[in-house]
C-alpha cells in the first residue's frame, strides 16, 4: 500500500442558475438567490432559448456543479434533461421545509456562512470602523434603474418564507451604510469601493486562476435590457471587476464609473505597457452607442468597447472563470491496488471553515482534490 499526499480545497457548490431569455423578473429573482448563496456571486446566469449554444459555452467556461431551474419552461426542462448529470445526485431542492417551523431553509451553503468568516476574522471594539466600507442600498421599486440595482448590489428576498432572516444578519455583520437612493439620484463614487450584499457572498473565499490577466473594466450597456444586465452579472461572476454603465443614464452613473476607472489606472501592468486602454465590455450591436457614452470618461488610459455577446469570447480560452475556494489542506490518502482497481483512501478535515451547526448541518459545498 503507497501513501500519497492530496491537497483538499473547500469551496461553496458553483451552481448555474437557469431563467428564460428576456425575462428580467427571472434575472432580478436569480440575483436574489444569488444573495442567499455563499459565493452566489460567482454563480453563473444561463438563459435559455431556442438556441442554447452560448449558454452551453458559458456552462463550461464556468464547471457548474448543479443547476437549478429559476424559471419554469418547456426549454428549461429540456435544458435540465440535456445536463442530467448536472442535477443534484441528493435531489435536494435549493429550499427544504423545516418539519419544526414551516419555514424554509437552504439546501445548499449560505451567505450567512460568509458573514460568520467576517466576524471571525474581524472581532473586538474596532470592528464598526473596519466595516465601514459595507453598503445596504434601497431604492424604490418604480426606479428606472431597479433592475440593474437588485443585479448590481443584490437584493434580499422578502417571499421566500425563510427561517432566516438574512437581512437581519447582514446588518449585524457589517453595520453598513444604508443609502436611500432617490430616482433623481446621482449615485455617489464611493458605490465602487463598497462591498454589497452580493459582493459579501464571496467574503472568506481565495481566487485561484490557471492564468494572471488583468481584464477589469466597464459594462455600457441598457439598463432595461435582459441581455445586457446578464452579461454583466455573467462577467462580474467570472471574477471580472467591473461597474455598470448604463447609455442613456451615464449622467447618474458616470461617478462611479469614473472612480472605478481612476482606480484602474493606479494598477500597475505587467509586462509595463501591456494594457493601454480599459475594455468597455458591450454588446456587438451598441458600439456605436457605447463609443458616444464613454467619450467624454475621464481616465489617463483611456476607454475602448470591447464586444462580449459572441462565441469566441465564451470559447474557454479568452475568458477564464476564476475558481474560488476556501483555504486548501493537506490530508494523507492510501493508495491500494485492489481486484476492483486502485482504491484511494483519505479522511477529509476534521475543522471545516464554517461551523457545521444545527442551523447548517444539511448544507452542502464541495471539495475539489489536488493529486
Amino acid at each position: 500500500m503507497a501513501t500519497k499526499n492530496l491537497s483538499v480545497r473547500l469551496r461553496p457548490l458553483r451552481i448555474g442558475m437557469l431563467v428564460n431569455e428576456g425575462s428580467i423578473a427571472e434575472l432580478v429573482q436569480a440575483a436574489e438567490i444569488g444573495t442567499l448563496l455563499y459565493g452566489g456571486v460567482y454563480n453563473p446566469v444561463l438563459p435559455i432559448s431556442e438556441d442554447n449554444s452560448l449558454s452551453e459555452l458559458i456552462l463550461d467556461v464556468f464547471k457548474v456543479d448543479i443547476l437549478v431551474a429559476v424559471g419554469q419552461s418547456r426549454r428549461i426542462d429540456e435544458f435540465l434533461q440535456k445536463f442530467r448529470y448536472l442535477s443534484d445526485p441528493y435531489y435536494m431542492p435549493l429550499f427544504h421545509e423545516d418539519y419544526n417551523t414551516k419555514r424554509n431553509r437552504m439546501s445548499y451553503l449560505d451567505s450567512i456562512n460568509a458573514l460568520g468568516q467576517l466576524m471571525e476574522k474581524q472581532p473586538g471594539p474596532h470592528q464598526e470602523s473596519l466595516l465601514s466600507d459595507f453598503v445596504l442600498p434601497r431604492w424604490s421599486p418604480e426606479d428606472p434603474s431597479a433592475g440593474l440595482f437588485s443585479v448590481w448590489f443584490g437584493h434580499f428576498p422578502s417571499n421566500l418564507n425563510l427561517e432566516d432572516n438574512f437581512e437581519v444578519s447582514y446588518l449585524t455583520a457589517t453595520r453598513p451604510q444604508q443609502p436611500h437612493i432617490l430616482p433623481e439620484d446621482r449615485l455617489a463614487g464611493y458605490f465602487t469601493r463598497s462591498k454589497s450584499p452580493i459582493t459579501s457572498t464571496g467574503l472568506g473565499l481565495s481566487s485561484y486562476a490557471r492564468t494572471e490577466r488583468n481584464m477589469d473594466g466597464i459594462y455600457v450597456g441598457y439598463q432595461d435590457d435582459f441581455a445586457d444586465l446578464s452579461l454583466f452579472w455573467n462577467l462580474r461572476a467570472a471574477g471580472l471587476g467591473i461597474q455598470f454603465l448604463p447609455i442613456g443614464s451615464v449622467e447618474r452613473f458616470v461617478d462611479v464609473a469614473t472612480a472605478h476607472l481612476a482606480e484602474l489606472d493606479n494598477v500597475s501592468d505587467d509586462p509595463p505597457g501591456l494594457r493601454l486602454h480599459h475594455p468597455a465590455y458591450c454588446r456587438n450591436q451598441c458600439a456605436t452607442e457605447v463609443a458616444s457614452a464613454i467619450s467624454g470618461l475621464e481616465t489617463s488610459k483611456g476607454v475602448s468597447p470591447f464586444p462580449v455577446d459572441n462565441r469566441v469570447i465564451w470559447n474557454g480560452l479568452n475568458l477564464e472563470a476564476v475558481s474560488h475556494s476556501f483555504a486548501s489542506t493537506n490530508v494523507l490518502a492510501d493508495l491500494e491496488n485492489s481486484s476492483e482497481g486502485y482504491v484511494l483512501a483519505f479522511s477529509l478535515p476534521d475543522k471545516t471553515p464554517v461551523q457545521r451547526n444545527g442551523r447548517d448541518s444539511l448544507q452542502a459545498f464541495a471539495f475539489p482534490l489536488c493529486l
